[in-house]
């Protein structure tokens, strides 16, 4: 960055009246000079005036003729013309110390302009680093950004359902381990629960005996030996009927028990999707299949929860 044009102006026209003061100075030195030389001169032939008037005899005539000057008059022109001269070495003197006075206030604006000058390089300087710095900054913000945006889709790649290949906002996880989205499970499940129905006419998927023998089992102040008393009776009700036989979409391992919720990876999912800025789908209302009711995801297929 180079220097401000007022500063530059400034210093150009220091430098001039510098240079301009310092010929007037040396004029008037030359002035001063030749005007002493002058003085000596005059005096010096002052005192040759007097002495050859004193030895010429003084003649007094009555002619009104012009009379050449006398010694007294000449001493007096040379007095004036001393006088004169102090005056003007006087003069010139003030004029010489108002020059040096001038050509101080000169040097110190000069020295004035210098220092803003090295101050506005080196601050010119501390902007260019600093512009240097941000993108030398900027530069890596994109590779990381690049990175992350690299490592993101890795991670995207490990959170998809592998029914729907889509990310899985809800995940669920199986016995067996493997985990896909709740919406693809329920639909898994409802072709178990219908093929089932198709098979056995008299399956009743919430059978009011066995809703009984849940409530009574809810009790947590019930003593052991009757919690396993009402538990097998209960057990042998189920019997005599045949359940859906629900199993893993992936490895059709036979599922017995409800899917548990993955809250870590349905976070995990979330924080990518906001990195890439990406939003949850609006889910319709699923539609039910004819007796298979319940307020949970999985209380139509699973509707005891203590077997």
């Amino acid at each position: 960055m180079g220097a401000d044009p007022d500063t530059r102006t400034e210093c150009s026209v220091g430098a001039e009246l510098f240079n301009r003061d310092m010929i007037t100075t040396s004029v008037a030195c030359c002035e001063f000079r030749n005007l002493l030389c002058k003085i000596l001169m005059s005096k010096k032939r002052s005192k040759q005036h007097v002495s050859i008037a004193s030895t010429d005899v003084i003649e007094i005539s009555s002619s009104d003729d012009d009379c050449p000057p006398t010694s007294t008059s000449r001493l007096d022109s040379a007095r004036k013309r001393l006088s004169e001269s102090e005056k003007e070495v006087r003069r010139l003197r003030k004029s010489l110390e108002d020059a040096c006075h001038i050509q101080a206030q000169l040097r110190a604006e000069l020295c004035q302009h210098t220092q803003e000058l090295k101050e506005a390089r080196m601050e010119a300087e501390t902007l260019r680093r600093s512009v240097e710095d941000a993108d030398r900054l900027q530069a890596q913000l994109c590779v990381n950004s690049e990175r992350q945006t690299e490592f993101i889709s890795t991670i995207k790649d490990h959170l998809l359902c592998t029914i729907c290949m889509t990310e899985m906002w809800s995940p669920y996880v199986l016995v067996c381990g493997h985990t896909f989205c709740q919406e693809c499970l329920e639909k898994w499940f409802d072709g178990t629960f219908v093929q089932h129905l198709e098979t056995h006419n008299n399956y009743i998927p919430n059978d009011p005996v066995l809703a009984n023998y849940q409530a009574a089992l809810e009790n947590l102040h019930m003593p052991d030996e009757m919690h396993r008393q009402l538990h097998a009776e209960a057990m042998a009700i189920i019997g005599q009927q045949p359940q859906p036989q629900y199993t893993c979409p992936s490895c059709r391992v036979l599922v017995k028990n409800r899917p548990i919720e993955v809250f870590s990876l349905k976070s995990l999912v979330r924080t990518v999707a906001g990195q890439l800025r990406e939003s949850s789908p609006v889910r319709g209302v699923r539609g039910g299949v004819t007796g298979r009711v319940g307020d949970g995801p999985w209380d139509g297929f699973f509707p005891f929860g203590w077997i």
